[in-house]
């Protein structure tokens, strides 16, 4: 035990000189910008440099996101981040990342990274069928699959580490026992519980209930990597990136978590795709750190030369509170009837996540 503290302590120090300088609040101003910058591109002398920060932690703040809420990115790859408070029970994981918040000196940023986002959903969509096709079919389809799950490792997963060597093909598993099961017993179980399906083919079927499938694999990993990170219970979740287009997409998310699903909105854009929060967030944390830069300075509206003593850091949200990010629309209310059956499949999840490996290298 005293040779790993030890290693920890020289690899935690070594850390720290790689970095270089100190960390500093994500709200501190580190000076002007080079003069070179200021020839080629116009920008002012007196421009500001914010201490820099990712596009992740940039959306958490052009989402305005408050401790307790989550946000999920529908992109290429699918992203889960929220905030937690400083006395949160927040630990990171082999699979998922705890950062320092980037609106507050306290506060914890969790953050999961799956590597089967959207072009998994594309793949099992097809190039037959159109993105209404695939809502619709969603739509058609029992809630939860009658106790059935769905694993899509198109490509080596991140959360949860799956290597390269897995099969390529989707993985059905039965949440009540735990084990495999063909994708043939999944659509005999569609067609006992829905009269619909029976003039239905079975290729038809079984493409059905793989877009179910599918979005609700995502949705169940987010709860389950969320739960595990300190955030078992959100207070509402905020949709983004492409796939938050999708109605049905929203709707498996809000019966997943049994939460209110909101969407940003843009003038022109309904669906909000073209809201760039990680570059607004850019926007406004660059504000929230000169509000504290002429704060510390004494340089405010009423008195701009001022020498008064150093105050408390104003808060992000005080700090761009004349400025709105672009609404966000509830697009879907979660379905108490649904709630016990997504709990049992999610439980079940979480049980044999370790072993999915395992599972998806059987013959």
């Amino acid at each position: 035990q005293e040779r790993d503290e030890a290693e920890h302590d020289q690899t935690v120090d070594r850390l720290i000189r790689m970095l270089g300088a100190p960390a500093v609040p994500s709200y501190t101003v580190l000076g002007t910008i080079a003069p070179a910058w200021s020839r080629r591109y116009g920008f002012s002398k007196s421009c500001s440099v914010v201490a820099a920060s990712g596009d992740n932690p940039n959306s958490v703040a052009g989402l305005m996101l408050r401790p307790g809420e989550l946000a999920v990115s529908l992109g290429t790859s699918d992203t889960a981040f929220c905030l937690l408070p400083n006395d949160a029970a927040c630990a990171p994981r082999t699979s998922a990342h705890v950062y320092r918040s980037p609106l507050a000196r306290c506060g914890y940023l969790p953050l999961v990274c799956y590597s089967n986002g959207s072009l998994a959903r594309e793949r099992v969509k097809g190039t037959e069928r159109s993105w209404s096709d695939f809502d619709a079919a969603v739509q058609h389809t029992t809630p939860a699959l009658n106790g059935f799950l769905g694993v899509f490792f198109f490509v080596p997963e991140i959360a949860p580490r799956a290597p390269a060597h897995i099969k390529r093909e989707p993985l059905f598993i039965s949440a009540s026992e735990r084990t495999p099961v063909s994708v043939r017993e999944v659509v005999d179980r569609q067609r006992e519980n829905s009269e619909t399906c029976a003039t239905q083919s079975m290729e038809e079927l079984v493409w059905e209930v793989s877009c179910r499938a599918v979005v609700e694999y995502r949705a169940i990993a987010v709860r389950v990597h969320l739960e595990q990170l300190g955030l078992a219970h959100p207070s509402r979740l905020v949709l983004t990136g492409g796939g938050a287009r999708s109605e049905s997409t929203a709707q498996v998310f809000a019966d997943v978590l049994q939460v209110e699903v909101f969407r940003a909105q843009t003038a022109n854009t309904p669906s909000g795709d073209e809201h760039n929060s990680a570059a607004i967030g850019a926007a406004l944390r660059a504000k929230h750190a000169i509000r504290n830069d002429d704060e510390s300075r004494g340089i405010t509206e009423d008195a701009p030369e001022s020498t008064s003593a150093k105050r408390e850091p104003i808060s992000f949200h005080e700090a761009v509170s004349p400025y709105h990010a672009a609404p966000l629309v509830c697009s879907a209310k979660p379905r108490p009837e649904f709630r016990e059956v997504y709990n049992d499949l999610v439980k079940s999840y979480a049980a044999m996540e370790a072993s999915l490996s395992e599972l998806l290298t059987q013959e």
